[in-house]
């Protein structure tokens, strides 16, 4: 991570700066350490060059985190990284016309994993985008779903369609008639 955020480093979330106590970042902090210790002796060179790497940026790490004014300064930091690194979720949203987004679930999931920060979760990801939970609404009424519905379960998907073939099918002597409001049923008799 050559962008040395160290929020993501060490898999804090920043939106929930509150939460981490110094005693809570001083935990984390000799958790990490412990990991990438461990991760000096892997044979992969990419991991074992990472490993080096986030132990040499410990001492600053420790100080930044310690210090009340560089803490909030590293917060502020990875807040506009993350959300930054969030918002090609927004290419997958449903965005209804009064300007609420709703995010396909597989977005979230996908973009946090490529992510690679710990302690972001997908609850989390809708707060920071300000996503809207649960399914859009329909953009139909439920009137105009159950027609097409019925349309369709007859092999017509447009009313022209159905007014086409009717008209080709009845004769005038034999002719039940059909009203705005007659069932799919009377329909279906009739074709």
């Amino acid at each position: 991570m050559i962008n040395d955020c160290y929020c993501q480093l060490l898999g804090i979330n920043p939106f929930k700066e509150s939460e981490y106590s110094y005693e809570k970042l001083d935990g984390i902090i000799n958790a990490a350490k412990e990991k990438w210790t461990k991760e000096q002796g892997n044979i992969e060179d990419g991991i074992r060059f990472q490993a080096d790497r986030n132990l040499s940026l410990l001492g600053d790490i420790c100080e930044k985190m310690s210090d009340a004014e560089l803490r909030k300064a590293e917060f502020d930091k990875a807040r506009k990284i993350l959300s930054s690194k969030l918002q090609p979720i927004m290419n997958y949203c449903v965005v209804t016309e009064d300007g609420r987004a709703y995010a396909f679930q597989n977005a979230l999931r996908g973009q946090i994993a490529r992510l690679g920060w710990g302690g972001i979760t997908e609850e989390d990801a809708e707060k920071i985008l300000k996503l809207e939970s649960g399914s859009p609404p329909l953009p139909i009424s439920a009137k105009a779903a159950e027609a097409y519905k019925n349309l369709s379960s007859m092999g017509f998907f447009t009313p022209q369609e159905a007014l086409n073939t009717l008209a080709s099918k009845l004769s005038a002597e034999n002719c039940n008639a059909l009203y705005d409001s007659s069932p799919a049923e009377s329909v279906r008799q009739v074709i």
